[in-house]
């Protein structure tokens, strides 16, 4: 089994947002007016602004030790949510994000993963995913719904294989099958039903357990050190990496299925 552990980077999670609010409110977004910058999605989450490299480092301090936690229980991965904010929060009267400064905090998280041995999946913002893997350091993506918003050519154009395709009951184009035929599939695309949570450009994967998605097989994806090899073009690598997809794919398929999750 690979387990992918779920850390959101960017914003607050829900139940911890009065705390940041009162104690760390200078590392919140805020707007013209001084207000603080909810996810118009999710309104109990506050968006958090690394505009600066005192509050990147803050930041990076109160969200490091969830990183770490991931490494102790003994998690391969962590899926690193709300990168987009680097592009969703674009109009200063409502709150406006720096995104180079978004970016370097990315960086930062994907060091501290790497260096506890985790590997680092980017989840959101399509338009990142050729920055994310030869610049950022993402080891692979989560794409979620991107059939629906026709995103699922991006991510494989910048992560190839090491792509996890979610799709969901309530959100598909044209049906399942329309997805699984498609040319821009990723190679392991799974199908899930979800309880009812408010809609959202990006759906969350917390809707899925936390360990989450997640209870997929090793063989599906490869080894960090697998990954490392093919982003230097080492075709060694990049062997190893075909292999191990394809020897994961029929256990990749009965592992998605206990988890209440159809693949193609």
């Amino acid at each position: 089994m690979y387990n992918v552990c779920y850390v959101n980077g960017f914003q607050t999670q829900p139940g911890e947002s009065a705390e940041w609010a009162l104690a760390n409110g200078g590392l919140l977004l805020h707007d013209r007016d001084g207000g603080l910058v909810v996810d118009p999605h999710w309104p109990d989450e506050y968006i958090l602004d690394p505009g600066s490299a005192a509050s990147r480092l803050a930041i990076f301090d109160r969200v490091a030790p969830v990183i770490r936690g991931c490494a102790a229980k003994g998690f391969d991965a962590i899926d690193l949510d709300n990168l987009d904010t680097a592009g969703r929060f674009t109009d200063a009267a409502t709150g406006r994000i720096d995104p180079g400064g978004v970016l370097q905090l990315a960086r930062m998280y994907v060091r501290e993963a790497h260096e506890l041995g985790l590997a680092v999946g980017q989840k959101n913002a399509a338009q990142l995913a050729a920055t994310g893997r030869s610049d950022l350091g993402f080891d692979f993506a989560i794409a979620e719904s991107c059939a629906v918003y026709d995103e699922c050519a991006a991510f494989r154009a910048g992560y190839g294989e090491h792509v996890l395709q979610v799709e969901y009951t309530d959100a598909l184009p044209a049906g399942f099958d329309a997805v699984c035929d498609s040319a821009d599939r990723a190679p392991l695309t799974i199908l899930r039903d979800r309880p009812s949570v408010p809609r959202r450009r990006r759906l969350r994967l917390r809707a899925v357990p936390r360990r989450g998605l997640s209870r997929l097989s090793r063989g599906v994806f490869p080894p960090r050190r697998h990954w490392a090899a093919d982003r230097g073009a080492a075709a060694s690598g990049s062997r190893s990496a075909a292999r191990w997809l394809q020897r994961g794919w029929g256990s990749a398929g009965r592992s998605a299925g206990r988890a209440g999750a159809h693949p193609c």
